[in-house]
């Protein structure tokens, strides 16, 4: 099993549309994706969660993308170059 921990900043709010985007590609990875944040870990496969987090999140709040599993890194491009506008508002 593989480990990944990825940390980014959010550039700004994202929309619904960002977010049922990151929640079903998180979907297909085949492992645990979770966002840790403070105190917080949201497991992305939780969609009001996921919302609930994102809509409530500060602009330039920093955020870690937690990934364990198979293939991690070959996911993780994958799923970089499926959201590539969801990064753009994201600084990793």
């Amino acid at each position: 099993m593989e480990t990944f921990l990825k940390k980014f900043t959010l550039q700004e709010k994202l929309t619904m549309d960002d977010i049922l985007s990151f929640y079903e590609t998180s979907k297909e990875f085949n492992g645990k994706c979770q966002l840790l944040c403070k105190k917080h870990v949201i497991e992305t496969t939780n969609l009001p969660n996921l919302v609930s987090f994102f809509l409530t999140a500060n602009k330039k709040q920093a955020v870690h993308l937690k990934l364990e599993g198979q293939q991690v890194k070959k996911f993780w491009k994958e799923f970089t170059s499926k959201n590539q506008l969801l990064f753009e508002k994201w600084i990793l």
